[in-house]
């Protein structure tokens, strides 16, 4: 038997491209996880955000070519009840990390780089399409090393 879900927070700037991507990826590969692995939910948020926006159009689109239900979704400022809601915590970038701790400082031991190997994840915001979609390539492949990590 399973045991409790995995609270999994993705943060970055603005909520409306990177970390939302990251959402739609985890919770695409989590519909495939062994019933003897946890469950997995799935927030966002960013530490400038503007609570409501959608993702951008490109950021939906790169899903799309990658085979992933966007789904709906409105950006969130980062608020310590989410902080303290996720089990851990996978930031773009070393500033977001920053911000998270600034937040809740006794959240240190939760948060992470997405990029286990401590490389900030570029925002596409403004770039071409095919900026979107090698991120959402890329995020795809940081989160994979990151579920595989957690199953351990």
């Amino acid at each position: 038997m399973a045991s409790d879900p995995i609270n999994i927070l993705f943060v970055c700037s603005g909520n409306t491209c990177r970390s939302p991507m990251a959402a739609a990826i985890t919770r695409h590969f989590a519909k495939s996880r062994p019933e003897s692995k946890p469950a997995i939910q799935v927030e966002s948020a960013g530490v400038g955000a503007m609570d409501g926006l959608p993702s951008t159009p490109e950021a939906g689109a790169a899903l799309k070519s990658l085979g992933i239900d966007p789904g709906e979704h409105r950006s969130q400022s980062l608020t310590r009840e989410l902080v303290e809601r996720a089990d851990v915590i996978y930031c773009m970038t070393a500033s977001h990390a920053a911000g998270v701790r600034a937040i809740a400082p006794n959240s240190d031991g939760k948060v992470h780089l997405l990029d286990p190997e401590g490389q900030d994840v570029l925002d596409p915001i403004g770039g071409s399409q095919r900026v979107y979609d090698e991120a959402s390539r890329l995020l795809a492949d940081l989160i994979a090393t990151r579920l595989k990590e957690l199953d351990q």
